[in-house]
């Protein structure tokens, strides 16, 4: 990854974290919606002896660059074109379960784009696997069996989501492709 300069920002992010971690430094990442970020206690900084010490927000991504919280704000308008406020919770540290669970929603991305169906279900899987109650997993699941040919188990699939979702505008959409993968299913049996 390193020496051919490709991955996701996110293992970059993981791997900074663990380097900063051996030189001592408390890190760890944070999960700034479009972006992963990597937080540093910043220890050095004088402070009185209650108040928490100030973190240092870091983009490996982008050459190691130092975030301000409005350096973050900034990036939010990009990226979503002002409809989200930064919030305290966004900087706060990233569980591993979420980490985990952020890393294989961009590999299933990846593959998708790439065609890759083999490898998004297999991302896919694992995802729902980290989160069973996450129904949004089980009907991308399902999405990417139907691209498989894989009809029975994707309208299971399918079905198990629109059964356990209030009724949504996909929802209309999802019954009509539920039927026509129990039709494609039905005439290879």
């Amino acid at each position: 990854m390193l020496e051919s300069k490709r991955g996701l920002p996110i293992t970059l992010s993981l791997i900074y974290k663990l380097v900063a971690e051996r030189l001592g430094l408390k890190a760890w990442g944070v999960g700034l919606p479009g972006h992963f970020l990597v937080g540093l206690e910043a220890t050095d900084a004088p402070r009185s002896e209650d108040a928490e010490p100030p973190i240092m927000l870091v983009d490996p991504f982008n050459g190691g660059t130092v975030l301000t919280p409005q350096d973050c704000q900034d990036r939010l308008d990009r990226i979503y074109g002002g409809r989200v406020r930064m919030a305290a919770d966004m900087l706060a540290p990233c569980p591993p379960r979420s980490v985990l669970a952020r890393t294989l929603r961009n590999l299933k991305a990846i593959y998708l784009k790439a065609d890759d169906h083999e490898r998004a279900l297999r991302t896919a899987e694992l995802l729902v696997l980290l989160h069973p109650g996450a129904m949004e997993e089980v009907r991308d699941r399902g999405l990417v069996l139907a691209a498989l040919e894989c009809y029975a188990l994707a309208a299971a699939d399918l079905e198990a989501y629109v059964q356990s979702v209030p009724p949504a505008p996909e929802t209309l959409q999802l019954r009509a492709r539920i039927a026509e993968l129990r039709h494609k299913a039905a005439r290879l049996n």
